[in-house]
């Protein structure tokens, strides 16, 4: 899903988000399909200048398609996500 900001000063920009997709239908097409659609909807959108897309630095699967696509890798956050045991 394409989640545009709202802030003023922030909506140049836009993040893809929520994106997964079953095990029992990758390899069919549709990650790309459905990166490559938010892609295109950015481009339509007024003042878009910047989409962003996070993504776990050991899902290699992922990193490559995002590539593949043309999108670049600019930043690594070191201890983004935590596991909490309760």
């Amino acid at each position: 899903m394409l989640k545009r900001e709202l802030r003023l000063k922030l909506r140049h920009r836009a993040n893809i988000v929520a994106m997964y997709v079953f095990p029992f239908i990758r390899k069919t097409g549709i990650r790309r399909k459905l990166i490559a659609t938010c892609i295109e909807k950015a481009k339509f959108l007024e003042e878009m200048e910047q989409v962003y897309l996070r993504v776990v630095t050991t899902n290699i699967a992922a990193k490559n398609l995002y590539l593949s696509l043309g999108l670049k890798s600019f930043s690594q956050e070191k201890r983004d996500l935590k596991l909490i045991h309760i």
